[in-house]
């Protein structure tokens, strides 16, 4: 297998185990506030990532891609109170395009007309998943889009840490700043709510040890492989397996439109599909 198509393999698998998220979280929510949530979550993933880690060494861009994260979580937590879950979905994913713009704008690295026409049909895709349909926008939808800036700011951050720190380390900085804003947050906003459940307990253990400790460390090796660009494509999969899992945990089923936007998606991802170019290879 082409080391491209290895780290498109790893980055579908880290969708995946993103994409199990959702239908958890939607129980959890229940009994937990988000920030709350989140707030745990991540001192769980921090906690198990530092007894691996043991030595971690400042870097300062590692602390900015901590705080992307967070920003990626809570700007989309707040949108979610003012645009639908399926409106939220879609503009989240528009961080694929958001890539090739900010690796263009910081990085002078032009996409190739394929990725373009990837990026494209991944979004096409997307829509016909989500079957968004179109409404004024409010200010949920602006808020949700500054989450999918965050996000491709997550991805382009994570491309340029992971020749230089390990991806269990690249983790960790994705972990305790959201920990540390989640519970400044929480507690300065009086949202700190908790009913202590075996549910929550599973929920926590799954999105705080599997989905952050090991999704991001999974996301790091990935994007040692590929190029970000190919990275965001393959992570347009995770509304599929959050449909997936949705389908079988909440009995939510796909129709045909939806299927046939997975499908797109999946052919956007094998289209982008680009091998990560070495650092004096790129365009400074």
């Amino acid at each position: 297998m082409r080391r491209e198509h290895q780290g498109v393999a790893i980055a579908v698998l880290t969708s995946a185990i993103w994409g199990a998220t959702f239908p958890v979280m939607k129980l959890a929510l229940n009994d937990a506030s988000p920030l709350a949530f989140m707030t745990l979550r991540f001192l769980l993933a921090s906690a198990l990532l530092i007894l691996i880690v043991r030595r971690l060494t400042y870097c300062r861009k590692g602390v900015m891609l901590g705080v992307l994260v967070f920003l990626g979580f809570y700007l989309q937590l707040l949108g979610l109170k003012f645009t639908t879950a399926t409106k939220s979905a879609f503009i989240t994913g528009m961080s694929v395009v958001f890539v090739p713009l900010i690796d263009y704008l910081v990085f002078g690295r032009r996409p190739r007309p394929k990725v373009l026409l990837a990026a494209f049909l991944g979004i096409t895709g997307l829509a016909l998943l989500t079957e968004v349909t179109y409404s004024p926008v409010n200010l949920g939808d602006v808020l949700t889009l500054g989450s999918a800036v965050a996000w491709a700011g997550q991805i382009m951050a994570v491309d340029r840490l992971v020749g230089r720190l390990s991806p269990r380390s690249v983790a960790l900085y994705q972990s305790i700043p959201p920990f540390l804003l989640s519970a400044a947050f929480s507690l300065l906003g009086s949202d700190f709510t908790l009913r202590p459940t075996l549910g929550l307990a599973v929920a926590l253990i799954y999105t705080g040890g599997i989905a952050t400790a090991l999704g991001l460390s999974l996301q790091a090796v990935a994007q040692e492989m590929i190029s970000p660009e190919a990275a965001a494509l393959s992570y347009l999969s995770e509304p599929i397996f959050a449909a997936l899992f949705a389908s079988l945990m909440l009995g939510e089923a796909m129709n045909l439109t939806q299927a046939t936007g997975a499908l797109l998606i999946i052919t956007s991802m094998l289209m982008g599909a680009e091998k990560k170019v070495n650092e004096f290879q790129e365009v400074k």
